[in-house]
Order: C-alpha cells, then structure tokens, then sequence
C-alpha cells in the first residue's frame, strides 16, 4: 500500500517537474524572440528566478548555455546558483523516499 503511494507520488512530482519546465522553456524563447525586436519590454529576472525556484531550474540551466542569456550579469548568475543550491539540498534531502 505505501509502496504504491510513494510511487504514485514519484510519478506526480516527475509530471510537475516535466510541466514547469516546459513553462520555462516558452517563456526564455517567448524573451528570446521578443529581444529580437527594437524597443519591446522584456521579461524580468524575478520572473525567470521565481521559475526556477518553483522547479525550472535544469531548464535554466540549459537555456542560458544555449541562448547565452543573463551569462554577463553576476546578480543573475548568483541568485540562480543559489536556487540551484536549494535544488540540490531537496534532492539530497528527499531522494530516499522516490522510489523510481
């Protein structure tokens, strides 16, 4: 019974995973494209951190590589490593108790 419920947890958490990823993805190629364009309001840090920090972080991650996006500035740079950090402790915390 409680095999089965972890496991169903395990699933659950993998899908919003899968899901706020994507969500980060749109938004970093939804800026991407609109920096295209000569004065057009570009999308806040906070917002991409906020992403992050709800779970979007491996997307971040890539995104940046990929889109050279925010490499330059150090705030940025910092409070996603931060994020990540936090990431990280879950991870470490919690592992135990997913069972793949």
């Amino acid at each position: 019974m409680i095999e089965t419920l972890i496991t169903t947890y395990t699933k659950y958490i993998l899908y919003y995973l899968i899901f706020i990823n994507a969500i980060t993805i749109l938004i970093y190629l939804y800026d991407k494209l609109k920096s295209n364009f000569a004065f057009t309001m570009r999308i806040d840090d906070s917002t991409f951190h906020t992403l992050s920090l709800f779970g979007g972080i491996l997307s971040t991650f890539i995104l940046i590589i990929l889109f050279n996006r925010r490499n330059v500035k150090i705030t940025f740079q910092f409070i996603t490593y931060i994020i990540l950090g936090i990431w990280i402790f879950i991870g470490l915390k919690y592992y135990k108790y997913l069972a793949f």
